[in-house]
């Protein structure tokens, strides 16, 4: 393919997910010729990837979706809380909408972008799985370069010996077969008690002959409260303005959800109202508990203390044997409340009652190797039909180091974060003009709503290609000063909170190696939103821009 052959879009994205497609709504609206890359052969981003057994969203209907009237008139979610098969019907129907695939490539996997510095454009390199399952290299070019990958990176996957060794089945909850495992009457093992851990051992528990889970460190999992909804309860919710109301508080609220910290200080309530309130957000459940208590419960270690005695003392209730109680819900907080993403549960705490399920502390009894047969511990040795990791990823930078992208200098993405991730509003790169992220480091990614953080990414977006066009904008690129001041903005907010008090993947913690720091910014989406709008201000001075198409 000569230079001549490869075409070129105003826009090249990458991902099938929320974020490019909202963004490519808003680009086409400007009238701009823009193509999505995403690897997956359909669209949904994570959420074509997460099918692992009890997938679902922790963020209550409606909000879990685009804000757009013309896109939720028509579709109805059948579960507060929806699972990944309604997750896939809901881009179906917004695909029959939008008709966002007819400019999407799917199973086009990118490997690599550079830019050129004096045509301002950059050369996206992929490869696409052909009709006959094998391997085509292509490249396109795109005079912008949007990056809709999401937070979740690269799947880790830890190095324990022996792991090869292994004749069973071995699987990551992000690598689930499309086409499902039989689990029943299996023994089956799951190593890590993040939020798939925990939605896959509530939902496989009742029919496994044996189920072991692996914990490092207990999930402080809060309530679902799971329900049913009714066409009718949809209908009423839409005519009589919830819906609206509920997208209108996201924009106002710390995480994008309907709802929001507390004005008043835990310490100004007495121990009845405080145990009340408690009380109430567990019963409604959801994030409740989490994110609309106190406004003091992430800053002071004491009322951090309060809230997790109360989150302890409820769950060791539903948790028959006292060893497990102390391993599920101890005593001693082992890292202040919600400072790592708790997990939504139905009835994961009472798996551990079933006769048939075990729990195994990892810092007591740290597995030492995987054989063909099983798992070796410190203590004991198990055999398995399936091993199950549910290790995460190495999330936030990953992804876009991953995808090979450097700027006319031959300077990396990776070489960039050598010395720690650095960006101006988590959305561009000093050194790498016309390039834009989506939901990803230093933006409010792991604490925002995901669809609502890309909606208003995508706003953002919007405004600055409406000015692109009407001021003949060639380049426009992040100055140093700016992305340094963002930094240390992101860095300041999350040194003032308890989240570094816990070793967690929002700082880097879960993957050995990996340079602990601030990944997300925690200033709340109202001060993002204000700083993403204020950036266009005063004649762009913000910015490097360069003017004039040819």
């Amino acid at each position: 393919m000569t230079d001549e052959e490869v075409k070129m879009y105003d826009v090249v994205l990458v991902g099938a997910g929320f974020g490019s497609i909202y963004a490519l709504n808003r680009l086409r609206k400007l009238n701009l010729k823009c193509i999505i890359l995403e690897k997956a052969p359909r669209s949904g981003g994570v959420w074509y990837w997460n099918c692992y057994p009890g997938a679902r969203v922790d963020t209550p209907e409606p909000v879990y979706q685009i804000p757009d009237p013309e896109l939720w008139e028509g579709f109805d979610f059948r579960e507060r809380y929806p699972g990944r098969d309604e997750l896939c019907r809901y881009f179906d129907h917004v695909d029959s909408k939008l008709n966002f695939s007819k400019d999407t490539w799917y199973g086009s996997k990118v490997i690599g972008a550079k830019w050129d510095n004096e045509a301002c454009f950059w050369e996206v390199k992929y490869v696409r799985q052909d009709k006959e399952g094998g391997l085509t290299e292509g490249k396109v070019k795109g005079r912008w370069f949007i990056a809709g990958i999401g937070l979740s990176g690269e799947i880790y996957k830890p190095k324990i010996e022996g792991m090869e060794l292994f004749k069973g089945q071995l699987v990551h909850s992000a690598e689930w077969p499309q086409t499902g495992i039989d689990l029943k009457d299996k023994r089956v093992a799951v190593i890590g008690t993040g939020a798939s851990g925990v939605q896959i051992i509530q939902e496989i528990a009742p029919i496994t002959s044996q189920l072991t889970v692996y914990q490092r460190t207990p999930n402080f999992c809060l309530p679902m409260v799971q329900r049913s909804l009714s066409p009718s309860e949809n209908q009423k919710k839409k005519l009589d303005g919830t819906y609206q109301t509920a997208f209108n508080k996201t924009l106002t609220t710390f995480a994008g959800f309907p709802y929001d910290f507390l004005p008043q200080s835990l310490f100004s309530e007495s121990f009845e109202k405080r145990e009340e309130l408690f009380q109430s957000l567990m019963e409604e459940g959801g994030f409740g508990l989490w994110l609309n208590n106190y406004h003091d419960v992430y800053s002071d270690e004491k009322a951090n203390e309060i809230v997790y005695e109360f989150w302890r003392d409820t769950i060791r209730k539903r948790i028959q044997d006292e060893n497990l109680k102390e391993k599920l819900a101890p005593m001693k907080q082992p890292h202040p409340f919600g400072t790592k993403r708790p997990s939504l549960e139905i009835n994961y705490y009472e798996c551990f009652n079933l006769p048939h399920v075990d729990l195994i502390d990892l810092n007591e009894n740290p597995i030492l190797k995987f054989t063909q047969e099983g798992i070796i511990t410190k203590d004991d040795e198990k055999k398995f039909d399936l091993i199950i990791l549910a290790t995460g990823f190495n999330a936030l930078t990953k992804g876009m180091e991953n995808m090979n992208v450097k700027n006319h200098q031959d300077k990396s993405i990776s070489d960039h974060w050598s010395e720690g991730v650095k960006t101006t509003l988590g959305m561009m790169v000093n050194g790498f003009p016309n390039l834009f992220m989506i939901y990803g480091p230093q933006a409010p990614s792991a604490f925002g709503n995901g669809p609502i953080s890309a909606s208003i990414q995508g706003d953002w977006l919007g405004k600055v290609f409406e000015m692109v066009k009407e001021k003949r904008i060639v380049k426009w690129e992040t100055q140093k000063e700016e992305e340094e001041k963002w930094t240390l903005e992101c860095r300041e907010v999350w040194g003032k909170s308890l989240f570094p008090n816990a070793k967690s993947w929002y700082q880097g913690s879960n993957i050995p190696g990996k340079r602990v720091e601030a990944l997300n910014y925690i200033g709340g989406i109202p001060r993002y939103i204000e700083a993403l709008d204020k950036s266009l201000e005063d004649g762009l001075k913000a910015w490097d821009i360069k003017y004039g198409y040819s």
